[in-house]
């Protein structure tokens, strides 16, 4: 990124839940060299990560805090102590339901943020914060369903349920494409977002957990990343 150069990126989506791979078509092993054969390729916006003054990281996907980072961990430490139950597909939503409720049990979520984005600034308990670049989150849901790659911005939707009952209540409106209407769920759309904790918090950006941090700024570099996508992806007409 640093030599602005124009080499182009081609993946093999092969990970648990494939988000990128469905944002462009190739979320198969079969699709994604199906892809690379024919070499389609669209100029798409990359996410920049600095947190606590340190150098800038770069995600294609998404960055996620509160129960973003502690599902992913609980769901992780299964799969090492139980490999081969997470073959079947029914395994991956039970395991986020018992994620949110271990995270909600152990008092993990809600944390208090500071969230800056514009001209605004407010402090509040959050449960979930996502920021999307591309559309899919947690296994091809749309959590913010505007959400593209070529405009240039982040789409921010944070939850700020408080209970375990109340967030499930809106994870199976999540399921249903019907959480944006919810009190306690809200939609942002900018350039460039702050996310301060006086505790420090933990971050993730496309499913690595990146560490904790007191300052985080998240900010996108339009056009960035030159991505082979499968020759019948229609995203960026």
């Amino acid at each position: 990124m640093k030599q602005e150069n124009e080499n182009i990126f081609g993946m093999v989506s092969l990970g648990s839940q494939n988000d990128i791979g469905k944002e462009f078509g190739v979320d198969s092993l079969e699709k994604a060299c199906f892809a690379i054969k024919s070499g389609v390729t669209k100029q798409v916006d990359l996410g920049i990560l600095t947190a606590d003054n340190s150098d800038p990281s770069y995600f294609l996907g998404t960055a996620s805090l509160g129960l973003g980072v502690t599902v992913n961990r609980y769901m992780e430490n299964f799969v090492r102590k139980y490999p081969t139950l997470t073959r079947f597909e029914f395994i991956k939503p039970v395991l986020e339901i018992f994620g949110i409720y271990d995270a909600f049990s152990a008092k993990e979520v809600p944390t208090q943020l500071t969230l800056k984005y514009g001209n605004e600034s407010f402090l509040n308990n959050f449960s979930l914060v996502v920021f999307n670049n591309t559309s899919f989150y947690a296994g091809g849901k749309k959590l913010n369903p505007d959400t593209t790659p070529y405009d240039g911005l982040l789409d921010c939707c944070y939850i700020t349920s408080e209970s375990f009952s109340r967030f499930l209540k809106i994870y199976s409106l999540y399921l249903k494409g019907k959480h944006t209407e919810e009190k306690d769920v809200k939609l942002i759309r900018a350039s460039e977002f702050k996310i301060v904790s006086k505790e420090g918090v933990e971050i993730q950006t496309d499913g690595e957990i990146r560490g904790q941090y007191k300052e985080i700024d998240l900010s996108v570099k339009p056009k960035a990343l030159r991505v082979i996508v499968h020759p019948t992806y229609a995203g960026g007409r």
